[in-house]
């Protein structure tokens, strides 16, 4: 349910949540040629055969040279009811849209001739008023588009009822609202439009697919789970069964499913399904936007996982393709840049990330909404820089300004605002404003609590934090418990061999090591070393560990 752009080499619109291609308009030597001597029904017939097969300037002028024939300006009155008009109406509209530079103006007009000729009601003018809205849609006049799509659902719901036709125009909304970050919209009208086509035209129909499909990406949005998994694998068996297991409609859905994962903290079924995705994708739309997005969405999974050189990679060729098709100052190629200065940073590398951060939140600033997903990123990758830099206190009018944004345009984005907070309380604590840090840590404890699942590893992280506090303040005994929960919630959701559970090890091992526990301490600590095994990308860790591990050999010393 992405939103496009209207460019002079697309010919592909969105119809009803369907991706339809608008026949490309080709000059070819032989064409059905209309004949004045034809019946008007017989007429009406190979105009839509000439629209059908594309040729929309033959169609256009074949019509308006047999309007001037059969309805001269005189015999106004006998154009209301005309098959012959509607049909010149849909060679006009039609043409509109396939051409690099449609005139809404035009359009307008056309969509006002139809509601004379035929009445306000007629279910005709719908189908106008959806290529009005499309048009709008993509000339960024979401308002206008709403009203248009709004009117032919009015027309749809009051002379069709539960039609094909109606969750058409559901879609349409729902797309729009979906844009807008009004997911719970997108979701409420997704589900009215699931209900419609699955009730008329069944359970193995594409339609259906392709609602399911949306409905689960408006639900992944708000972190709903209701059915998400089932509607995208009934989404995802249909296209496979109608289309073939190779079909680009199938790894649109493995895509969903792998995103779907990755949010509820399954990485290895996150992976699997992105993998799927990719494989087709690369076979069947190579340097398509499609693939960037799983490409980019890999490059989060294995960031995660703190796989940066894998993440790298496909950030990196996701940017290639993004930058090919929208240019190297739009917000889709800075959304890209932010998570390449994301990966820069998790690497090491701020001053990259850094320079990365600002330019993306320029391009954002000036080309997208204020506040948005993109931009939010740029100023929280900003932020945790300076949270860990000399000048500490910079991070948090940043933090500040990132809460404000998560709570107003994604009020149950449940990690983004987690995180958001646990930075802020990173910063508090820099700043040795202790208890200021503890409330703001164990307030990101209680959001994710409410909103995320038991084996989400960011349930871990406050939890780290609040260990590490508590261990400053001197309570060993509540640091232990926080420390020993983390590690039994970081086993749970994590690989074996995931470097932050050997971070949880050394902590717990520096704890037991404050309460005498020596022995307990480096079994903990040779664990750790374990778990990190000779990788290079982790020698300050290792020196870290051997440091405490040599501490308490001392301490073994002098007992």
């Amino acid at each position: 349910m992405r939103s496009t752009r209207l460019t002079k080499s697309r010919a592909v619109r969105h119809f009803g949540g369907l991706m339809v291609a608008l026949p490309i308009l080709m000059f070819v030597t032989f064409v059905p040629r209309i004949s004045r001597a034809e019946a008007p029904l017989d007429v009406v017939g190979r105009l839509r055969t000439l629209l059908a097969n594309g040729h929309l300037q033959e169609a256009e002028v074949a019509v308006d040279s047999l309007l001037a024939a059969e309805f001269p300006p005189t015999r106004a009155d006998s154009l209301r009811g005309s098959d012959l008009r509607a049909v010149w109406i849909e060679a006009r509209l039609r043409l509109g849209l396939a051409t690099s530079e449609p005139a809404p103006a035009r359009i307008r007009e056309l969509v006002s001739l139809r509601e004379h000729l035929f009445g306000a009601e007629d279910p005709e003018l719908a189908t106008s008023l959806d290529y009005l809205g499309i048009l709008q849609r993509e000339q960024g006049d979401p308002s206008s588009a709403r009203s248009s799509f709004q009117r032919a659902l009015s027309i749809r719901e009051k002379r069709l009822g539960r039609h094909p036709e109606t969750a058409k125009s559901l879609n349409q909304l729902a797309t729009l609202a979906y844009a807008s970050h009004d997911y719970s919209e997108a979701r409420d009208l997704l589900i009215r439009a699931v209900e419609i086509t699955e009730a008329t035209l069944g359970p193995e129909d594409p339609m259906l697919a392709t609602a399911k499909m949306n409905l689960a990406r408006a639900r992944i949005a708000l972190d709903d789970s209701t059915a998400v998994m089932k509607d995208l694998e009934s989404a995802r068996q249909t296209w496979a069964s109608r289309l073939g297991p190779e079909h680009p409609r199938v790894a649109d859905c493995l895509q969903s499913l792998g995103e779907w994962a990755l949010a509820q903290g399954d990485w290895a079924q996150s992976r699997a399904s992105l993998l799927r995705a990719r494989a087709i994708q690369e076979r069947s739309t190579p340097g398509s936007v499609n693939l960037a997005s799983t490409l980019s969405t890999l490059a989060r999974l294995h960031l995660g996982l703190q796989r940066t050189d894998s993440a790298l990679v496909e950030a990196t060729a996701a940017q290639r393709i993004l930058e090919s098709t929208f240019g190297k100052q739009s917000r889709e190629a800075a959304n890209g840049s932010v998570l390449l200065a994301d990966i820069a940073r998790a690497a090491g590398d701020d001053v990259s990330a850094m320079t990365r951060y600002t330019e993306a939140s320029r391009i954002l600033a000036e080309t997208d909404m204020a506040d948005s997903t993109g931009l939010v990123g740029a100023l929280e990758g900003s932020a945790l820089i300076l949270s860990e830099s000399d000048t500490p206190s910079l991070a948090l009018p940043l933090f500040q300004r990132i809460l404000t944004a998560e709570s107003r345009l994604h009020p149950i984005r449940a990690r983004e605002y987690a995180r958001a907070l646990m930075g802020r309380s990173s910063v508090l604590r820099a700043m040795t404003r202790f208890d200021s840090a503890t409330a703001g840590f164990t307030e990101a404890r209680s959001w994710i609590d409410r909103h995320l699942p038991p084996q989400h590893p960011l349930r871990a992280e406050p939890l780290v934090a609040l260990a590490g506090l508590a261990r400053e303040n001197g309570d060993l005994a509540r640091a232990r418990a926080y420390a020993d929960t983390a590690l039994v919630l970081r086993r749970t959701s994590l690989d074996e061999d995931d470097p932050r559970i050997a971070e949880s090890l050394h902590l717990l091992a520096v704890i037991e090591k404050d309460l005498g526990a020596l022995d307990s301490a480096r079994v903990l600590l040779r664990q750790g070393l374990a778990t990190l095994g000779d990788r290079p990308s982790y020698e300050r860790a290792r020196a870290a560990m051997y440091n405490s591990l040599g501490l308490i050999e001392i301490g073994r010393a002098h007992v």
